[in-house]
């Protein structure tokens, strides 16, 4: 192969990988960002009701450590 077959083929495979086209988006990416920031935040809250569930039942895990203790 001489240098111009070389240039054509590596002209050719370039083109080719940067004129293929994109699958379109059913909404804007932004759109898309916002739901899944709005996902993370009540995600967020949900683990964040969770925060004092141990403490709620003191009592009887007390009651449960005393009688496991050897």
């Amino acid at each position: 192969m001489n240098g111009e077959t070389t240039m054509s083929l590596l002209a050719t495979i370039v083109t080719a990988s940067t004129e293929h086209e994109l699958a379109p988006l059913i909404v804007p990416a932004p759109v898309i960002g916002g739901i899944m920031a709005l996902l993370f935040i009540v995600l967020g809250m949900v683990t964040f009701s969770y925060r004092d569930v141990a403490n709620r039942h003191r009592d009887k895990a007390a009651k449960h450590d005393q009688h496991t203790r050897h």
